[in-house]
Parts: C-alpha cells; sequence; structure tokens
C-alpha cells in the first residue's frame, strides 16, 4: 500500500507527533508498505529521505521550532506518490488539506487523534473557554465525521471522541522503538539496582 501522511510537525522538530509518524512510517515501511510524508519546510534543514515532500512555511512569531505551513502539493507530487490512502494528524487547517486531496483522489482518509485540544484552550484561551471548546468539539466532530477511520492511542482518547458523537473510531496504540529500551546487562554485577 502506498500512505501518504500529511502534517504539520515533522522531523528535525521534536515532539510527540512528528516522532509517532517517524517510528510509525518505519514500521510501516518494515511491512513492506511505501509511506510519505507532506510536511512543512524547516529553515536550514534539508531531508536525506526522498518520500518526504515538504510544503512552503513561514515563521511562527511564537514558537520557532513551529513553523507555519501553507499545505501545497502539485499535481505533478501526487502523480509521483500515487497514494491508495491519506492519513492526517491533524484535524484542522492540514486536515483540511488532507481531506481535499483524498476527495480529489478518491480515496480513504484516515486521521489520528494525538493531541487533547482541549487543553491547549486553558493556556490560549482561558476567558473564553467555554465558547472555545463548543467550537473545537463541533469543529473536530465534523472533519471526523468525513474521515475513513479515525485512529485513537488509547480508550481514553476513543471515550472522549465517543462522547462527541463520533462513530467511526479504532485503538491502535502509539508504537514504540524496542531497541530504545535494551540496555546490556553487566552479569558481574551481584544486586543491580537502578539509578
Amino acid at each position: 500500500m502506498r500512505i501518504l501522511f500529511v502534517t504539520a510537525t515533522y522531523l528535525p522538530t521534536i515532539n510527540g507527533v512528528s516522532y509517532q509518524i517517524n517510528i510509525l512510517k518505519k514500521g510501516l515501511e518494515k511491512l513492506g508498505h511505501k509511506v510519505f510524508i507532506l510536511a512543512p519546510s524547516f529553515p536550514g534543514y534539508k531531508d536525506s529521505d526522498k518520500t518526504v515532500f515538504r510544503y512552503p512555511s513561514f515563521p511562527n512569531p511564537v514558537s520557532k521550532k513551529y513553523p507555519v505551513g501553507i499545505p501545497l502539493l502539485t499535481p505533478g507530487d501526487l502523480r509521483k506518490i500515487k497514494p491508495d490512502v491519506i492519513h492526517t494528524h491533524h484535524p484542522f487547517a492540514i486536515g483540511q488539506a488532507a481531506k481535499i486531496i483524498s476527495s480529489l483522489l478518491r480515496i480513504p482518509l484516515l486521521f489520528t487523534a494525538h493531541t487533547r485540544y482541549e487543553e491547549y484552550l486553558r493556556e490560549y484561551f482561558p476567558h473564553g473557554k467555554k465558547l472555545t471548546s463548543k467550537l473545537l468539539r463541533s469543529s473536530i466532530k465534523s472533519f471526523c465525521q468525513k474521515c475513513h477511520t479515525v485512529i485513537c492511542p488509547s480508550q481514553d482518547v476513543k471515550k472522549r471522541f465517543g462522547e462527541m458523537g463520533i462513530e467511526n473510531l479504532a485503538v491502535v496504540n502509539n508504537s514504540i522503538e524496542a531497541d530504545f529500551f535494551h540496555l546490556p546487562i553487566d552479569k558481574s554485577i551481584k544486586n543491580p539496582t537502578l539509578v
């Protein structure tokens, strides 16, 4: 299968979403799938991976680590990628771009609900949280209803989305890189302790 991930964040930006996309890409490729990434350009960063396509971005006035992208993909790029499925990791502007691509190509759209967006409201909209929360939930629900499947990384996320009236949910736990947890064992130590 040929899969196109459409994302608002990817390496070299370090966060949970970009990390999960990277290890999911590697895991799917080990299973024989071809995975492409459509992500914002990052100042001074050049990809060595030819399956990563960058769309234009401009500096974020709030955080330099998160450039603001304008998700564009040329028809030539789409012909080169020929995706069987679009998988987005964001329900808002980037997700809307993914929805347009999936509609144009008439292929399924999947969405992984990585982020608890309601938690951001407390930080960025503390005085209008009730109204913005209602608008946020309505926007997320509308987007999710246009997706083939909404992937929830936990039962808790599935429950929260189910409470919004979203039904096309599947739980797929986040990936981990098992090699990261393999530590050499020194058998000469009689009572090893973790420091």
